[in-house]
């Protein structure tokens, strides 16, 4: 069981997708604030502030992934950022996230994924969450 970590925030416009990493990450033992846009999952931090790490898409409708973990980075220092996208590698704006920037150090999932895939990065990122991360500094 995962309870002790914090909740995983995860949030992504996709109703599919939200559903598939919320039952993933739950079947796993992990706690998961599920919300299906940024205002949304910036109403559940007002709520609840013990976020292990955030899980957002890239792209969504009225603010992007990154903005929202710009806007959260300033309510929880040092808060872990896992990014989804559906971009394949070569990108221009996804090869700038992993390179450059306030999230050279967050990671991208790729959709799409596996439970495995995503368990995979949740057990990683949760493993290191005494490490260091600059989110938009």
């Amino acid at each position: 069981m995962h309870s002790s970590v914090g909740v995983i925030l995860v949030v992504d416009d996709e109703p599919a997708v939200l559903k598939f990493a919320t039952i993933s990450l739950e079947s796993a033992g992990y706690r998961v604030a599920a919300a299906s846009s940024a205002a949304q999952a910036l109403d559940l931090v007002a709520q609840q502030r013990a976020v292990a790490f955030l899980l957002t898409d890239i792209h969504m409708p009225v603010m992007s992934g990154t903005e929202l973990a710009c806007q959260l980075a300033e309510l929880i220092p040092d808060l872990p950022v896992v990014f989804m996208t559906g971009g394949r590698p070569g990108i221009p704006d996804v090869e700038i996230l992993l390179r450059d920037g306030p999230f050279s150090n967050c990671a991208i999932i790729r959709k799409p994924f596996t439970a495995g895939d995503l368990l995979g990065v949740a057990d990683r990122i949760l493993s290191n969450v005494t490490s260091p991360r600059k989110v938009c500094t």
